[in-house]
């Protein structure tokens, strides 16, 4: 007996697994386990570390971020530009439009009329970003102010706009508009066609009056022939028939075509008519007439030409005197 147990304690296999070997570096004095953790040292090296990558990724952003904002309000202010130019090709509201560079509150506004007016209720106001600046604006004739041509689109105003970083002037761009009011940061090509200037908003002053006819008659070229539309003036005169005014679309070809027809003045000897035809919505070549007592009396006809100009021809009779607005 005493044997076996000498046998037992003395058999390494059985004292392995019933002593096992404590790791002094991962246990305590009472064999406790003991987490590590970081010391003082390491603590200090990982923050300075993540100190330098936030100093050399700081100004990074940022200038990102600069850049970002300058060609944003670049384009900005090119947009503004051509759509006051559109503005004023379409004589929206019967006017023509412009741009006004404020250096001084770093901002630009887009007004109607031949003149800034501070305060206009129509003044669309756009600023920059706080870190860009209007910092300097060459036109010609001097002044901050680009105005568009009413019908035509073009300006006197042509020049160069520059916008800047405030905290680092190294950073621009320059904005050039031609006399096209064409916007961007270099050449142009000039367009091969003048601006139409005759077709969109003419005044007629006619020897006669309107006011006996029964008939607004409007004919269309058409690819199977003619199409006619035909207006009840009844429906369209004022009480007195002091007044007239009309506008409507005429589907020609699958495609509308819109006009209006309305009166400056109007009594019983003669009349100042104004015809609205603009080329952004029409396509077709028409001829405008009234029928009075059966006769057809021709205002004016409106040929679309191959080159994509228009030609305008007031009757020789009835047609009366004529003045592009």
């Amino acid at each position: 007996m005493s044997e076996a147990k000498s046998f037992l304690n003395t058999n390494p296999v059985r004292n392995a697994i019933s002593n096992p070997v404590r790791d002094k570096s991962l246990n305590g004095a009472n064999g406790a386990k003991r987490v590590r953790g970081f010391t003082l040292i390491e603590i200090i090296v990982i923050i300075l570390v993540l100190s330098v990558a936030a100093v050399l990724t700081v100004p990074s952003w940022k200038s990102f971020s600069d850049n970002v904002n300058l060609e944003n309000t670049r384009q900005m202010i090119e947009a503004k530009i051509k759509l006051a130019k559109n503005y004023s090709l379409g004589a929206l509201n019967d006017s023509n439009y412009g741009i006004h560079f404020d250096v001084l509150n770093n901002r630009f506004v887009l007004f109607s009329g031949g003149a800034f007016v501070d305060g206009a209720p129509t003044n669309q106001i756009f600023n920059p970003p706080p870190n860009v600046e209007i910092y300097n604006v060459a036109l010609s004739g001097g002044g901050i102010d680009m105005i568009f041509g009413r019908l035509t689109g073009g300006t006197s105003n042509s020049g160069t706009v520059g916008i800047r970083i405030k905290t680092d002037n190294s950073k621009i761009r320059q904005i050039v508009i031609n006399s096209e009011a064409q916007a961007g940061s270099g050449s142009f090509q000039a367009s091969s066609a003048p601006p139409l200037v005759d077709g969109r908003h003419i005044h007629f002053s006619l020897p006669w009056s309107i006011q006996n006819s029964s008939t607004l008659r409007l004919e269309f070229t058409a690819a199977g022939g003619t199409v006619t539309n035909d207006i009840d003036t009844a429906l369209y005169f004022n009480g007195d028939k002091t007044s007239f005014s009309w506008q409507g679309t005429t589907t020609v070809d699958s495609v509308g075509q819109e006009i209006r027809v309305h009166t400056i003045a109007l009594d019983s000897v003669t009349t100042l008519l104004c015809i609205m035809r603009d080329r952004t919505k029409n396509t077709k070549s028409a001829t405008v007439s009234f029928i009075d007592g059966g006769v057809v009396k021709k205002i004016a006809t409106y040929t679309e030409n191959a080159d994509g100009t228009v030609t305008m021809t007031p009757d020789s009779f009835y047609g009366g005197v004529t003045q592009i607005q």
